[in-house]
C-alpha cells in the first residue's frame, strides 16, 4: 500500500467503502440512543423510496446529513497513511489527538476521546488507550478501509495497532480486524457472504478467542429475518454490562460488530437494506449503520452508493467530494 502524489480516480472499492461509512454514520447518528421502536421506523423509511438527501434526519444542532466520529476517525486514520505513504502509528495518534484537543468530534464514546485526550496530553502511545476492562467499538468503527489498503498478515497487523492506540481490550483489536477483512472480502467478485463469518472468526482467533466465537454466531443469525436475530443476538449475552431491559443494540464491540456483519452479509448487494436493518435495531446506530454501510459500500463501489451519499459532511466540510479526494490519495493493495 502507498500514497498517490498526484491522485488518479480513487479505487471503487475503496471509496465506496469511506463513503459507505460515512453515509450509514450520518443516517444512524439522527437517531442514535432513541428508544428502538423510533429507529425502527425511520429505518422503514429508508427503504420505501429512493434514498436521496430529503431522507436523511437532521439531528440537532446539526444540519442533515452531518456524520459522527466514526467517519471522523476513519477519515483522520487515511490521511495519516496518505501522508506518510504507509502506516505509522505515531501519525494517526497525532492526528486524532488534535482532533479532540480542538473539540471537532462528534459524539465520541468515552474510550476514544479519553485515549486521544492522553496522547494530546503526552501520555506514549503505549499507555494512553481504554483500560483493558473496556471493550468499546471505537476500533472497529473506523476500519473497514483498511481491508481495502492492506491484506493477509499486514491487514491483522494494523488493524490491531490501530485499535491499541485507543482500546487495550483484545476484542476491540479482533472486532476492528474483523471489519477489515469483511470489507475486503466482500469486495471480491466472488464472495460468498454466508461463508465470512467462519473465515473471519478464524482469522482473528489469534487476537481473542471470544470473539471469534462470537463471530461464528453470526451464521446462524443470517437465516433469521431482523427481529428473531436481534432477539438471539441479546440472548447470547455478548456484553456483560447491558441493561437488563433491551434499548437496542450496545456500544460493546462483540454485539455491535455482529450485528453490522449480519445486516451487511444478509443484505450484501443491497445498501439501503443492509444500513436499514442495522439502524432498525436502535441503540448504537450511528456506529452499526457505519459499519454496515462500509461494508457493503466496498462491495458496490462508490458510484452505486444512494444519491443522499452525496449530502454527508462535517460541519459543512470534508463532504463527499472531499471524501473521494482522499480516497484518491490511497493506493489499495
Amino acid at each position: 500500500m502507498s500514497s498517490r502524489s498526484s491522485p488518479d480516480p480513487p479505487d471503487p472499492a475503496l471509496a465506496g467503502s469511506l463513503l459507505g461509512l460515512a453515509l450509514g454514520d450520518a443516517l444512524g447518528f439522527a437517531v442514535e440512543a432513541l428508544d428502538p421502536p423510533e429507529a425502527a421506523r425511520y429505518a422503514a423509511g429508508l427503504t420505501a423510496g429512493p434514498l436521496d438527501s430529503s431522507a436523511i434526519r437532521a439531528r440537532h444542532p446539526y444540519r442533515a446529513g452531518q456524520y459522527s466520529d466514526d467517519t471522523q476517525q476513519a477519515r483522520e486514520l487515511l490521511r495519516s497513511i496518505a501522508d506518510c505513504g504507509q502506516w505509522q502509528a505515531a501519525a494517526f495518534a497525532a492526528r486524532l489527538a488534535a482532533l479532540f484537543a480542538a473539540g471537532h468530534d462528534v459524539g465520541a464514546g468515552p474510550g476514544t476521546r479519553g485515549a486521544a485526550l492522553r496522547l494530546h496530553a503526552g501520555v506514549s502511545l503505549a499507555d494512553a488507550a481504554a483500560p483493558a476492562d473496556y471493550a468499546g467499538n471505537g476500533a472497529a468503527m473506523r476500519a473497514a478501509p483498511l481491508g481495502l489498503l492492506f491484506g493477509g498478515e499486514r491487514l491483522l497487523a494494523v488493524a490491531s495497532e490501530q485499535a491499541r492506540i485507543t482500546h487495550r481490550h483484545p476484542a476491540c483489536a479482533a472486532g476492528a480486524a474483523a471489519i477489515a477483512l469483511a470489507a475486503r472480502l466482500l469486495a471480491s467478485a466472488d464472495a460468498d457472504p454466508a461463508a465470512i463469518p467462519a473465515r473471519v472468526a478464524a482469522y482473528v482467533r489469534p487476537l481473542d478467542r471470544d470473539t471469534a466465537s462470537a463471530l461464528l454466531e453470526v451464521t446462524a443469525l443470517l437465516p433469521l429475518e431482523p427481529g428473531k436475530a436481534s432477539a438471539r443476538l441479546v440472548r447470547l449475552g455478548l456484553d456483560p454490562l447491558a441493561p437488563r431491559e433491551y434499548s437496542g443494540v450496545t456500544a460493546h464491540v462483540l454485539p455491535s460488530v455482529c450485528w453490522a456483519l449480519y445486516a451487511a452479509l444478509r443484505h450484501a448487494d443491497a445498501w439501503p437494506r443492509a444500513v436499514a436493518t442495522a439502524i432498525a435495531a436502535g441503540g448504537d446506530t450511528d456506529t452499526t449503520g457505519a459499519m454496515a454501510g462500509a461494508m457493503v459500500g466496498a462491495r458496490i463501489g462508490a458510484a452505486a452508493l444512494p444519491p443522499a451519499a452525496r449530502a454527508v459532511h462535517d460541519r459543512g466540510s470534508w463532504g463527499h467530494d472531499a471524501l473521494l479526494q482522499l480516497a484518491a490519495m490511497l493506493r489499495p493493495a
